[in-house]
């Protein structure tokens, strides 16, 4: 079981030496609404939504997925429940947000751990989710840095 343990942790060194420094978010992918800074090499995939506009941030360390406008949730229906494993009120770029990591329990997801950054502009208009299922421990940390790079145009 140590040796396991001892692998896991050699990998995930490797893994995370031989790719780009995480930290440098020089990259910035425009979703038309929004924008926000990756490290270089992400993409960003539109999706066709009910919503006004909904897609994926896709790096080499997890998939952003972003759910704006009015019928995404509002600051005031989020809060912490039985499934919470963190929650926090930030804010981003001056605009209210909410970090709220939590287990999922619908059908497609349930069990998975779902971090989402929620960001409203205040007009009740220009609301944004992002958010990632099961991010691991060592992406989980990037993948808020690229959240709080998140400004609304």
């Amino acid at each position: 079981m140590l040796f396991r343990h001892f692998i896991l942790a050699l990998l995930s060194s490797l893994l995370l030496s031989g790719c780009n420094d995480h930290g440098d978010l020089t990259g910035t992918l425009d979703a038309g609404t929004f924008t926000v800074n990756t490290p270089e090499g992400w993409q960003l995939i539109r999706e066709a939504g009910y919503d006004s506009n909904v897609g994926r941030i896709v790096g080499p360390l997890g998939t952003i997925h972003f759910d704006q406008g009015v019928f995404s949730p509002g600051l005031d229906n989020i809060s912490a429940n039985e499934h919470t494993i963190s929650f926090k009120r930030i804010t981003i770029h001056d605009r209210p947000a909410i970090l709220h990591k939590e287990r999922t329990v619908g059908n497609d997801v349930y069990g998975k751990v779902r971090l989402t950054a929620y960001i409203d502009e205040g007009e009740g208009m220009r609301r944004n989710r992002l958010y990632v299922y099961d991010p691991s421990p060592w992406a989980e940390t990037l993948i808020i840095e690229i959240m709080k790079t998140h400004r609304f145009k």
